[in-house]
């Protein structure tokens, strides 16, 4: 999620363990404990474009650092608070705050490493977008009044109102991947496997990828709340396989960084250009219905005269610009049901 709702996460956390006269330093506690684990996007390594995508959400995300991520958060927040009230009391606000990180993003679908050091798989449970102004707006409200009338119960039941957000979205997932699987039933399709993950900032319009063979087949579902379904009918995309589909005359460093890329989007990777050639993350665009990546990694043909070992400036992670009002209008119209 966006700093801004893991912070007041990671505060709604402690204060719903706080007691009144604690619950403003519970507060601190919990928001620099639901902040730290993004600390990981200032880590970066010289000549690997690669290296601050794979690492977000990685350790600092997992269940097993918890504890010690925890202790780090605490220590600041006691630090900060001239060590009142006791490092224990502090170290439990703290710990609540930061175990909602990897918790809350494991949500989410940019996948997180949950269960590291055991499993290499990104965890991305698909129920809520990286930014959602519903939810956000539930924890600030509960977070703010919590706060200045120092009340706990009102933590708990903003806690409770953010977790049955939460679990509308994953009941809202499963409501478009049911219809997605139906619309590949009736086009005759056999699903080898099947992926919804929620548009920017809602629940109602979900972007739906099958694989079935070697395509992709992507739609947008918009879920009928008081309506009926509906489904807007996208591309046939060629899956990208590293393995086989790579031309001659790219490097083997090359060819590793597009495994990695494959392996961040747990496969969902195709071809986006030739020259140069692109290889675009599917998982994500602006309109649910459309094939134009926000990010895609850039490949140049390998240089004769580069050494193995030189630097690999072969590859490259490429952000594409694709706002813009027109895109905004068509985005409005699918969540409210008027497009075409």
């Amino acid at each position: 999620m966006d700093p801004l709702t893991q912070g007041l996460t990671g505060i709604i956390a402690g204060q719903a363990a706080a007691r009144r006269r604690t619950i403003r330093q519970a507060s601190l506690a919990g928001l620099i404990g639901g902040i730290l684990p993004d600390a990981d996007v200032f880590l970066h390594v010289p000549h690997d474009p690669l290296f601050n995508l794979l690492i977000h959400r990685h350790f600092t995300h997992s269940l097993i650092f918890i504890p010690l991520g925890g202790f780090i958060a605490a220590l600041a927040a006691w630090l900060l608070m001239k060590r009142r009230p006791g490092f224990t009391r502090v170290y439990l606000f703290a710990t609540l705050g930061y175990g909602t990180g990897g918790l809350l993003d494991a949500c989410t679908s940019y996948g997180t490493y949950l269960y590291w050091p055991f499993s290499r798989s990104r965890v991305a449970w698909d129920a809520i977008a990286i930014i959602d102004p519903i939810y956000t707006l539930i924890l600030a409200a509960a977070c703010f009044l919590a706060f200045r009338k120092r009340s706990r119960g009102i933590a708990l039941f903003g806690l409770i109102l953010g977790l049955c957000y939460l679990g509308a979205g994953f009941y809202a997932r499963d409501t478009a991947a049911r219809i997605l699987m139906d619309t590949a039933g009736h086009r005759g399709h056999k699903v080898d496997r099947i992926r919804v993950m929620p548009t920017l900032g809602n629940l109602i319009l979900w972007r739906g990828i099958y694989q079935s063979g070697d395509a992709f087949h992507i739609d947008g579902v918009r879920l009928g709340i008081f309506g009926v379904h509906r489904v807007y009918a996208g591309p046939v995309i060629q899956k990208f396989e590293p393995r086989t589909d790579v031309p001659p005359q790219i490097s083997d460093a090359a060819l590793r960084d597009m495994k990695r890329f494959s392996h961040f989007a747990d496969g969902y990777v195709f071809q986006f250009k030739d020259d140069p050639l692109i290889i675009g993350d599917l998982r994500y665009s602006l309109l649910p219905h459309q094939a134009e990546p926000l990010w895609g990694l850039v490949v140049a043909p390998e240089k004769p005269d580069k050494p193995e070992s030189s630097p690999n400036p072969s590859t490259k992670l490429k952000y594409f610009k694709r706002l813009n009002l027109q895109t905004l209008k068509y985005f409005g119209q699918m969540l409210l049901g008027s497009y075409p």
